[in-house]
């Protein structure tokens, strides 16, 4: 099993991600779920996760400097980001961060699945 950090400031997808996707079934063990970026951080470097599936902007810390920051301490570290926005900038910081995937909300359940399979 591969061990998956969730970090979403927004609680309804938060919870949703956390509750409505088989991970399991997957091949995935949630072993931490936060609600922004700094507390996933601190997760990280006290449980290193395999796969961190993130929202992009968040208060205090972005997404993207999660990736950053807790690549420094996983340096193999797989990322997903989630995000309303379709903005270029982001979507090149993330190309830059060799991001897995970006995905746009809303989401749907079996666009995650494909994802994570």
């Amino acid at each position: 099993m591969y061990k998956l950090i969730i970090a979403d400031d927004d609680e309804l997808i938060r919870k949703g991600l956390e509750k409505v996707i088989p991970w399991e079934q997957l091949g995935f063990t949630v072993i931490g779920v936060y609600c922004n970026a700094l507390e996933a951080l601190g997760g990280m470097m006290a449980d290193p996760a395999d796969v961190i599936l993130t929202d992009i902007r968040m208060p205090e810390m972005s997404g993207l400097e999660l990736i950053e920051q807790a690549r420094k301490y996983h340096s193999d570290l797989k990322a997903v980001i989630v995000s309303g926005y379709s903005e270029f900038e982001y979507a090149r910081q993330a190309i830059a961060l060799k991001v897995e995937k970006y995905l746009l909300k809303p989401l749907g359940q079996e666009e995650i699945e494909d994802t994570f399979q």
